[in-house]
């Protein structure tokens, strides 16, 4: 209970709001039409709020699956822009330290001395 100005005033839940209008609604409605005409009107009421329901669970569902597939896109580009600059940043890292290497091997090592496979190549290389 609300008091407003000395007033006791009832605070209703919204569901208890509707409640109460609906069961104003049925009062006027069987006063004014009778009980033939008001079970008319009542099936065609609920015919049309079951079918505005279905209208509104399908927009809802069509929701769902744009908001679904728009995040798969989007997941889907940041995945891939992430393992494409990964291989990227590897190819360089790894061509850089090959480059140094080469370097170390060309700095460090005497002409006698052969390698696997690195010695001959920075001889042509070098050459």
């Amino acid at each position: 209970m609300i008091v407003r100005d000395g007033k006791r005033i009832e605070a209703l839940t919204l569901l208890e709001k509707v409640e109460r209008a609906f069961d104003n609604a049925l009062a006027a409605l069987l006063d004014r039409h009778g009980p033939e005409k008001a079970a008319s009107l009542v099936d065609a009421s609920r015919r049309v709020y079951l079918s505005a329901q279905s209208y509104l669970l399908a927009i809802n569902l069509r929701r769902l699956l744009l908001q679904t597939g728009l995040y798969c896109v989007v997941l889907g580009f940041a995945v891939g822009s992430v393992l494409v600059g990964s291989r990227i940043m590897f190819t360089l890292i790894h061509q850089e330290m090959s480059e140094m290497s080469h370097d170390v091997v060309r700095a460090n090592l005497p002409k006698e001395v052969e390698t696997a496979d690195l010695r001959p190549t920075i001889q042509l290389a070098s050459q």
